[in-house]
């Protein structure tokens, strides 16, 4: 399997916002902490 990663875009960042947030929210209901599901889409420093 090949394997490629792109830089995203700008008009990516709010998608990419709520798949990191997902990514972290079940870690965080399990009592893991992190500030990943709270991440804002200025964060992302897309551009």
């Amino acid at each position: 399997m090949k394997i490629i990663i792109e830089n995203a875009r700008v008009d990516e960042a709010e998608s990419l916002v709520d798949v990191y947030r997902d990514a972290y929210e079940e870690n965080e209901k399990l009592g893991l902490p992190a500030s990943a599901p709270k991440v804002s889409i200025q964060e992302f420093n897309i551009g």
